[in-house]
């Protein structure tokens, strides 16, 4: 019973997420002058988040037509005005239903509009070719989405900074997440407002030592490996169902810059008690460029 009830709260997270991204610091070429992992206005700590959904049938009303609801899957982050990074496992299920995924930016209260959201359609998935579409293995966890049109950039939409070699924290520094997921892992209700936590990295054996090993022979076969980063846990933001996909992003003090270098992946329970084990982005800045 303990480990089914375990692999249920694992499976919660993770089971629902022509253009060049400069790395590390800069622009990204296309997007005019304006600088990618800036924060100008405090009140929009993630100008680069991404909300991924599509159109679900429910049923035909009266009149006999059908019936669609925007259902929200996941998160996601825009690197360049036409292409998101992601978790693969938020959309394996489109690629493999032939769902049309929507991508929202520019949101950061779902209740209130602010004029600031842009609605854009998925032209193209594309998922790791390492990842595993056939089995609970989660290597290789991470997708790049390609927009029918590009976003316009301003002081609501901005862009990530991709890591170039070398620029990544190290255990004992300060990433933030983002997403809109569950509130509490024993709740149906998602964020109304953006979550925005404050995690510390751990090294890879504090997630290595905190899961039960058949959890991480199922998810992680051969072990974690290197191309993960470790997040502790946190009861006060909890990052949840909904949040996979999202940003783990880190504040280069040099240059100023905020860069991507982790996309949400897999936990326990909410990371209530246990850290979370995200996907590294630096070893897939290339893969990434190369999908543009």
């Amino acid at each position: 019973m303990r480990r089914q009830a375990l692999l249920a709260l694992l499976c919660s997270l993770t089971l629902i997420s022509g253009q060049r991204a400069r790395q590390g610091t800069g622009t990204n070429s296309r997007n005019g002058s304006r600088p990618c992992g800036i924060v100008s206005n405090a009140s929009r700590p993630h100008p680069w988040i991404a909300r991924l959904g599509y159109w679900k049938f429910e049923a035909s009303n009266n009149s006999g037509r059908p019936t669609y609801t925007l259902k929200w899957l996941c998160g996601g982050s825009l690197v360049t005005r036409t292409m998101v990074v992601t978790a693969a496992h938020c959309v394996a299920g489109a690629v493999r239903e032939g769902r049309h995924l929507l991508v929202r930016l520019g949101e950061m209260d779902t209740i209130r509009r602010s004029g600031c959201e842009q609605d854009i359609y998925v032209s193209n998935i594309v998922l790791h070719p390492g990842y595993s579409t056939n089995s609970q293995s989660h290597h290789d966890d991470i997708a790049v989405l390609h927009l029918r049109r590009s976003a316009t950039l301003g002081p609501c939409v901005g862009t990530i900074c991709l890591p170039a070699p070398g620029a990544e924290p190290t255990p004992g520094q300060q990433v933030r997440l983002a997403g809109w997921g569950l509130v509490a892992f024993n709740s149906d209700e998602t964020a109304k407002q953006l979550k925005n936590p404050s995690r510390e990295v751990l090294p890879l054996s504090s997630c290595s030592s905190a899961y039960p090993s058949y959890l991480l022979n199922a998810f992680y076969p051969g072990g974690l490996g290197t191309n993960k980063i470790c997040v502790a846990s946190g009861q006060n933001i909890p990052i949840c169902k909904g949040d996979s996909g999202g940003p783990v992003v880190w504040f280069m003090p040099g240059p100023r810059r905020y860069l991507l270098v982790g996309v949400i992946s897999v936990g326990i329970g909410c990371g209530a008690d246990h850290p979370g084990i995200n996907i590294r982005v630096a070893p897939y800045v290339q893969w990434i460029l190369a999908n543009r």
